[in-house]
């Protein structure tokens, strides 16, 4: 084949790739264009005219545009280089701090948040902040989360540029917040995110409601703002607080710089200038205008554009919205002098007049500001910050529209807007109306606010709004659905479906709550410790609480649980200060620091620690009044459960009984009908209050408590001739699904005369129930059955084998009494020691002692039972070293429990007395023990007097 023919045949070879490839590239610069003029639009739209980002260094000169405060004007004919818009800046102390969080978060990524409140300075110190640590990188300052994201998923090149968030509270409370997965995909991209937040409003994102298990000493919260809590919370979230008030550097170096702002001069001679920035932003003259008008109609006009943007009305606030509700809400005596006038625009130009320092000072500050031309239809008004937070101090009291006003006049998304404010407030009746109308005018983001509000009252009406939000895109939607699911018996499998769902759509939280799911749920702890893992590593912090909380309940686990309640509180998360309480108040030796991390909690404003801090007292020897004053703290902070806790500690001490009685009715009348259960126990104790004690259990169960079956039952059980009908109330207690009823029912059963083979058949329903306590009480009731040795031993090691060590002590104590068995009693003894039963110490000591050669060994045993707070163990060790002839250390031993009018300790003392040859303090010591009925005394006392 020729050259010529060869090239030919690669022609038409090639020729349809070449075609395909014309197409590829065609279309490519295609794509390439349409994204230079979408980047374009973009840049256009967020930098400014001239359709370019800016750098941090140009925005001094935009600082208002920013979210700086106007400043109070300078002295007409001021001569010099000063910004007409920003005073000189004085440094704050807590720029260091600011400075340093920036610098870091330049290299790592993440966000910076500077926290305080209106006119405190926030503002500012972070434009100097940012300008001074990253002043070469660009700036771009997004209206909404939703400009956020369309900016971050444009593929614009945002390597080294500044998200500047002011007033941050508007991208976290929006139906598309802020997320934590936005601030990560900026990290990703090389960029960091700043921004600035009222202190009122971060309390506010931050706030979880208030659903608690109280019994178990969990805090189950409901997330009142998932996502905004989410992100002011995370480990990728730093927070600088600011101070409103000046420190002495501070007024030090402001008054150097007044000699060169005479702005600074100004703020500093007024009576307050320990808040200078406040008399810079003309505070004061704001406040004063808004508060007493000098105009009418002005005020009025003024007041309800406060009132409608301190209550969330979108920005800026529509004019006829302005005047029609001002209308309304002008005084009678009014009226009749503006029918005919135009006073709106009369009104309007009073609210918008500028603040003057004096007749030549006109500054650019107004209660009132016009943004756009008055002739485009989306202009509207705004307001200072400082007068919206001022209304919002004064509500619910100070608001003057009421919800018909609203809905008269509002458009529905400002109804949706409006009512999320008041949901989020907790004022339900006004929220309510408002998201309805939003919901069923269609604007899709109060699908999912009107699921939150009929969740409890109709579960499934609620469940369909939050499906329509999922169809409208909102696919935060499953999380709510996954929360009202889980709350429906039988639908834990629904609910992890839609937490699923969420976690897929990227919203991460879902492992947090999918984690709190599964660990309600047998068997599966290890599928809830991946979930909490997941939340933890993408920046949910709080999730080392919960999985603190996990593996607390979990066999060994105790020092991880520790560990993870300790990685919460390092992460901010104080809460996690309570888990550490109830952790370590379970663990013998650890209550001063379980005590500890009570205080913390409380001193972290977790005044329900209160009660649990209380319990821990209450358990500690001389510390009854500290207990007692730490459940009054309780109910002080509105727990009233803290009346049941006090009732039960009150009980517990000889002399207080009405005092107890007390607590539990002030209990019962708070709502927590388990009081009544509690104040049977208390009468089924007192003599002459048998039928107090039999009404209290009755009402418990008729309050629905069961558990008032199993105490009513013990209570006939001890009333002559009531056998039967506490027989009754056992089975109730069973067919109410108190398994443990078996073996209560057992235990009631083996005190009747041939009612033997009952008794066996119920501890034996307990073990079949699963109850934790029927092979110990099947392996005690055949222990006193003779002949039944064998199976009584077989009980007790069966309980052993499921892992309840308690059975190793139960069966030394059984095997001391068999002959011969002496060493498998001391095995048994020893292998309860190892479980950490601190009694099985002096059991060891008792049965030792008896033994030739041993003495060391129980002296040894005795003082490990003293060492564990056993104080019965000092009788044994005190018996012991008199048969020793060290008598000194056996008065030791006796004194405090002679002091305490213990009377084993009495008896002892007399025997020691008697043996050291003081035959008369004998004859007294044993002359009371007698009196107080001591085994083995009158024997004693009968020598002591024949000694005589």
């Amino acid at each position: 084949m020729s050259v010529g023919a060869a090239g030919v045949v690669l022609v038409g070879f090639f020729k349809p790739l070449l075609d395909a490839s014309s197409e590829i590239w065609t279309s490519r610069l295609k794509n390439s264009a349409e994204r230079s003029e979408a980047h374009r639009i973009l840049e256009e739209r967020h930098g400014g005219p001239g359709g370019r980002f800016r750098h941090v260094a140009e925005i001094r000169e935009r600082a208002i545009v920013y979210g700086v405060q106007q400043a109070i004007p300078l002295p007409v004919g001021h001569d010099g280089d000063l910004s007409h818009d920003l005073p000189k800046y004085v440094p704050r102390t807590t720029d260091g701090l600011l400075h340093a969080k920036l610098t870091a978060r330049s290299v790592t990524g993440g966000m910076v948040i500077v926290k305080g409140e209106s006119t405190w300075g926030k503002t500012r110190s972070l434009l100097e902040a940012v300008t001074q640590t990253i002043g070469t990188w660009r700036i771009i300052a997004p209206s909404s989360a939703s400009d956020l994201k369309e900016l971050v998923d444009s593929g614009l090149d945002i390597r080294r540029t500044v998200f500047w968030l002011d007033e941050l509270a508007g991208f976290l409370d929006s139906p598309t917040p802020l997320t934590l997965e936005m601030i990560r995909k900026v990290i990703d991209h090389g960029a960091i995110i700043v921004g600035t937040i009222w202190k009122s409003d971060f309390s506010r994102l931050t706030r979880q409601g208030d659903r608690t298990k109280q019994e178990s000493g969990e805090m189950m919260h409901t997330d009142i703002y998932p996502a905004a809590r989410a992100v002011l919370t995370s480990s990728l979230v730093d927070v600088v607080e600011m101070f409103a008030h000046f420190d002495a550097q501070e007024l030090e170096t402001a008054t150097a710089v007044s000699g060169e702002d005479p702005r600074w001069a100004t703020a500093l001679a007024y009576e307050s200038h320990l808040e200078p920035i406040k008399v810079l932003a003309a505070a004061d003259w704001l406040l004063d205008r808004y508060h007493r008008p000098d105009h009418v109609a002005g005020g009025v006009v003024l007041q309800t554009a406060v009132e409608l943007l301190s209550i969330n009305h979108p920005e800026p606030l529509p004019e006829p919205t302005l005047k029609n509700l001002a209308s309304l809400l002008l005084p009678d005596e009014i009226r009749p002098t503006i029918d005919h006038t135009d006073w709106f625009a009369d009104a309007v130009g009073w609210a918008c007049e500028r603040y003057r320092a004096n007749e030549n000072q006109l500054g650019a500050i107004a209660p009132l500001t016009r943004l756009g031309d008055p002739s485009d239809p989306n202009g509207g008004y705004t307001v200072p910050d400082i007068l919206i937070q001022a209304a919002r101090g004064a509500l619910p009291d100070g608001r003057r529209i009421d919800v018909d006003m609203l809905l008269d006049h509002l458009s529905a998304s400002a109804c949706a807007s409006v009512g999320r404010f008041f949901y989020f407030r907790d004022e339900d009746d006004a929220a309510r109306p408002l998201i309805e109308h939003a919901a069923k005018s269609d604007v899709t983001t109060a699908y999912l606010q009107l699921g939150y509000l009929l969740q409890d009252e109709d579960p499934e009406a609620a469940m369909a709004w939050c499906r329509k939000a999922i169809d409208a895109g909102n696919t935060e939607a499953h999380i709510r659905l996954g929360h009202i699911l889980s709350e429906q018996s039988g639908r834990e499998a629904d609910a992890e479906t839609e937490y699923r769902a969420a976690i897929a759509a990227g919203h991460t939280d879902g492992h947090y709550w999918l984690g709190i799911l599964l660990s309600d749920q047998p068997g599966k702890e290890a599928e809830a410790e991946t979930e909490y893992r997941a939340a933890i590593a993408a920046g949910h912090t709080d999730g080392h609480y919960w999985l603190g909380i996990l593996l607390s309940k979990q066999p060994g686990q105790k020092t991880k649980a520790e560990t993870e309640y300790r990685a919460a509180v390092d992460a901010g998360h104080t809460i996690g200060h309570f888990g550490l309480g109830n952790l370590l108040s379970s663990q013998p030796g650890r209550e001063d620091d379980a005590e500890t991390e009570y205080r913390a909690a409380i001193d972290a404003g977790h005044t329900e620690a209160h009660s649990f801090y209380g319990v821990l007292l209450a358990a500690r020897p001389g510390r009854e009044s500290d207990a007692e004053a730490a459940f009054h703290a309780a109910i002080d902070a509105g727990h009233t459960i803290g009346h049941h806790w006090l009732g039960g500690h009150l009980a517990d001490q000889p002399g207080r009984e009405s005092d107890a009685e007390a607590a539990f009715h002030a209990a019962i009348d708070a709502g927590h009908t388990i009081g009544h259960y509690w104040l049977g126990k208390l009468h089924a104790d007192q003599a002459g209050r048998e039928s107090d004690a039999e009404a209290a259990f009755q009402a418990a169960i008729d309050a629905g408590h069961t558990v008032g079956y199993k105490g009513l039952g013990h209570f006939l059980a001890d009333q002559p001739g009531r056998e039967s009908d506490a027989e009754a109330a056992f089975h109730a207690a069973i067919d109410a699904g108190h398994t443990d009823g078996h073996y209560w029912l057992g235990s009631h059963l083996a005190d009747q005369p041939g009612r033997e083979n009952d008794a066996e058949a119920a501890f034996r329903a307990a073990v079949g129930a699963g109850d934790a306590d029927g092979r110990k009480g099947l392996g005690l009731f055949l222990a006193h059955q003779t002949g039944r040795e064998d199976d009584a031993e077989t009980a007790f090691r069966a309980a052993i084998a499921t892992g309840d060590t308690d059975g190793h002590y139960l069966l030394g104590l059984f095997l001391a009494t068999q002959t011969g068995r002496e060493d498998d009693a001391e095995a048994a003894f020893d292998a309860a020691i190892a479980a950490g039963n601190t009694d099985a110490h002096e059991c060891l000591g008792d049965l030792i002692v008896l033994q030739p050669g041993r003495e060391g060994e129980a002296e040894a045993a005795y003082r490990a039972a003293i060492a564990a707070g056993n104080t019965t163990a000092r009788i044994g060790l005190a018996e012991l070293l008199i048969d020793l002839g060290r008598l000194p250390e056996a008065r030791n031993l006796l004194d405090d429990g002679v002091a305490a009018e213990d009377p084993d300790a009495i008896r002892t003392m007399g025997a020691l007395e008697l043996i050291d040859g003081n035959s008369v303090e004998a004859e007294r010591q044993l002359r009371r023990a007698v009196e107080l009925g001591v085994e083995g005394a009158a024997e004693l006392l009968a020598r002591a007097i024949g000694g005589n």
